[in-house]
């Protein structure tokens, strides 16, 4: 079994987000509907089996509401399992000293209820229709991923930044492309042109001489 993770420090610092608008816009978006995240049907993923970790990144968390002590937060990985390519997302289990960090009206079971509410369940990259990037200059970086199916998860927060890592990582596995309509959304495996799709199999296969490179420019 082949694993390689990276270490890295875990930050606690607080965070209020009460007053960014954007942030604001984002939970909308990510929890319109009310979808519990529990409720998506797991992908196939075969603890068993051999697998590889090829992306791994601490410090991305779910704020289930603007306040800073409900922070939740995990570590975003990537773990390929020939042929498939998986996004899990499950959350840390806080230390006491963890939990006391939220703040005086925290818990430690209304902290389990979360993280048992909002975890990603090893999610197909094949499953997944678009993610929408924000990376300001200044302010929280984060993800929204939505399925073919209609779901989208709520943001995604890049605590210690990475999010131009994490789609570098995310093009090794599929085919990205920014959307037409919104210049923050990228269409993943967006196949309705014939020629992107051929140039997306000889990329991945192998099949990709010089002249094909410079035809499709992927």
């Amino acid at each position: 079994m082949l694993i390689e993770e990276e270490e890295e420090e875990i930050v606690t610092e607080q965070l209020d987000l009460a007053d960014d608008s954007d942030y604001a816009a984002s939970q909308r978006q990510g929890l319109g509907d009310g979808v519990r995240l529990d409720s998506v049907e797991r992908s196939g993923f075969d603890k068993s089996s051999e697998f590889e970790i090829v992306y791994s990144k601490v410090n991305v968390a779910i704020h289930p509401s603007q306040l800073a002590s409900e922070r939740i937060d995990d570590r975003l990985r990537l773990i390929k399992q020939e042929p498939d390519v998986f996004l899990p997302w499950m959350p840390f289990k806080p230390s006491y000293g963890r939990v006391r960090s939220f703040g005086h009206n925290s818990n430690s079971s209304t902290l389990a209820k979360g993280r048992d509410l909002y975890t990603v369940k090893d999610v197909l990259l094949s499953d997944i229709h678009s993610v929408r990037r924000h990376t300001p200059t200044l302010g929280l970086q984060y993800i929204i991923i939505a399925l073919s199916s209609g779901l989208a998860y709520p943001p995604l927060d890049f605590h210690s930044g990475g999010v131009r890592e994490c789609f570098a990582a995310l093009k090794q596995h599929v085919l990205i492309v920014r959307s037409s309509d919104d210049a923050n959304v990228f269409l993943v495996n967006n196949f309705q042109d014939p020629l992107r799709e051929a140039c997306h199999l000889w990329h991945y296969q192998g099949l990709f001489p010089s002249q094909k490179r410079q035809l499709c420019k992927i």
